[in-house]
C-alpha cells in the first residue's frame, strides 16, 4: 500500500523509533498523510498500527498490520 521511503505510518515508524498507532483513518486528527489514508480507506481499512522492530540500534523495517 505504501513505499517504504514514502509517507505514511510505516515510513514514521521507522523515521522516528516508534510505533505508530492510528485508531480511526476518519479522524484527520490523527493522521498526516492524506494520500496513504485514502488509499488505505479505499481499500476497506478503518485504522493502522505500524511497529518498527529494533535490534542492535538498528530499525529493520515495519510491521503495519491493518485492520478493515
Amino acid at each position: 500500500m505504501q513505499e517504504p521511503t514514502r509517507d505514511g505510518p510505516r515510513h514514521d515508524a521507522m523515521l522516528f523509533h516508534s510505533e505508530v498507532v492510528v485508531d480511526d483513518l476518519d479522524d484527520p486528527v490523527q493522521t498526516a498523510w492524506p494520500e496513504h489514508v485514502q488509499r488505505a480507506l479505499a481499500a476497506g481499512f478503518a485504522s493502522v498500527v505500524a511497529v518498527p522492530p529494533i535490534s542492535r540500534g538498528r530499525v529493520w523495517g515495519s510491521l503495519d498490520p491493518a485492520r478493515s
